[in-house]
């Protein structure tokens, strides 16, 4: 198992690109089961074939796994036109402000 933790969030955005697509032509290639942590959604939906999110803080869990239905390899000319690709990272990026918005609830709680 290949286990990438944010490989590619120092780098400037073409070069981010390049790399994505260099890591899935091996990882296609080789059949290597690879888990990969990012914080970009579209990162995400373009590189994944399961999205795990996961909830805020110390306690953080699984909150929604996301299949992503998009064949491989992969050609990000497609993916990025085809409106399930915007269906996915807006269905993460929900998922994600709902987490915040909980957050922000509960400190309003303990401030109270």
């Amino acid at each position: 198992m290949l286990l990438l933790d944010k490989p590619l969030c120092q780098l400037d955005l073409l070069t981010h690109m390049e790399l994505q697509d260099v890591i899935l032509r091996i990882l296609d290639k080789e059949k290597i089961t690879t888990m990969i942590i990012t914080h970009d959604p579209h990162e995400a939906v373009y590189m994944s074939d399961h999205i795990c999110i996961l909830t805020n803080g110390h306690h953080a869990k699984v909150g929604e796994i996301i299949e992503v239905d998009f064949e491989r390899p992969r050609a990000r000319e497609e993916i990025v036109e085809a409106e399930l690709f915007y269906e996915y990272r807006s269905r993460l990026l929900a998922f994600l402000d709902d987490c915040e918005a909980k957050k922000q609830a509960c400190k309003k709680q303990a401030m109270a």
